[in-house]
């Protein structure tokens, strides 16, 4: 397991964040202490309802203003993609970050151009192996997810983090 020295930041998209948002923004500061920086794109954070730049801060998050030139670069990039989604792509493979996202389409964006990609709820369960956060605390987090956000954090989904849950990484 990387330390949070060698591991660098993670740009997250808005449903990583909207997850967190709804279960434990607090988590997204372990994050941040334990696993890498946590970058938001400005563009992001204006996609994020009840999360602003001072909330976001409060919570170790680090707001990043969308250089144009990353807009301009990602305007020509897939159309599949949002331009938030976009931006989140560019900065990680400008920066040698990684990506959180729970969307297929980015996560195929960034597997194609060679940027590591993480599910929301693998930051949680990364947490838990690194003993950062209780799994009590990880299931209630996974469970409240699923509650809000059935469509991407589905039945299976929640079953897959459950038993990944029960396992350490060798």
């Amino acid at each position: 397991m990387l330390t949070r020295e060698e591991s660098g930041s993670i740009v997250v998209d808005a449903n990583v964040l909207i997850d967190y948002r709804e279960s434990d923004l607090g988590v997204l500061h372990l994050v941040a202490r334990h696993l890498g920086r946590i970058v938001v794109p400005d563009i992001v954070l204006e996609e994020v309802d009840d999360v602003d730049e001072s909330i976001a801060l409060a919570h170790g998050i680090t707001v990043v203003e969308t250089p144009l030139d990353a807009l301009a670069t990602t305007s020509r990039g897939s159309m599949s993609l949002s331009l938030p989604d976009r931006a989140c792509l560019e900065l990680a493979r400008r920066n040698s970050w990684r990506c959180s996202t729970n969307d297929k389409p980015p996560r195929r964006a960034c597997r194609e151009r060679g940027i590591e990609t993480l599910w929301g709820l693998e930051l949680t369960l990364r947490l838990v192996w690194q003993r950062a956060l209780p799994r009590e605390r990880a299931v209630a987090i996974a469970k409240a997810m699923h509650d809000t956000n059935p469509r991407s954090i589905t039945a299976d989904v929640l079953s897959d983090f459950l038993e990944k849950l029960r396992t350490e990484p060798s």
